[in-house]
C-alpha cells in the first residue's frame, strides 16, 4: 500500500512554488527591460561612432585640399591629421 499523502502539505508546497515563480517572473521582466535599455544605448553609441567617423573623414578631405602658408600651418595640418588618425576606431 502506498504511503499516505497529505494534501495540505502539497498545497503549502504549491504556494511556496507559486511565490518563487512570481519572483522569477519579476526578475525576468527586469532582465528584459535591461536588455531593451542596453540595446537602445548600444544603438545610440553605434550611431554616434558612425557619425564621428563620417565627420572625421569629411574633415580629412578638407585638410587634404587645404593650401598651407608656411611651416606653422603645415605643422597644424599634420597635427590635425595625426589626432584624427588616432581617434578613428
Amino acid at each position: 500500500m502506498a504511503d499516505a499523502v497529505d494534501i495540505k502539505h502539497i498545497d503549502q508546497q504549491w504556494k511556496v512554488l507559486d511565490t518563487e515563480y512570481q519572483t522569477l517572473e519579476e526578475g525576468h521582466k527586469n532582465y528584459n527591460n535591461s536588455i531593451v535599455e542596453f540595446t537602445k544605448l548600444q544603438n545610440k553609441c553605434l550611431k554616434d561612432i558612425t557619425h564621428q567617423n563620417y565627420r572625421i573623414s569629411q574633415l580629412k578631405q578638407l585638410i587634404q585640399k587645404c593650401v598651407t602658408n608656411g611651416e606653422e600651418e603645415e605643422r597644424l595640418k599634420e597635427d590635425l591629421l595625426k589626432q584624427m588618425g588616432s581617434r578613428r576606431a
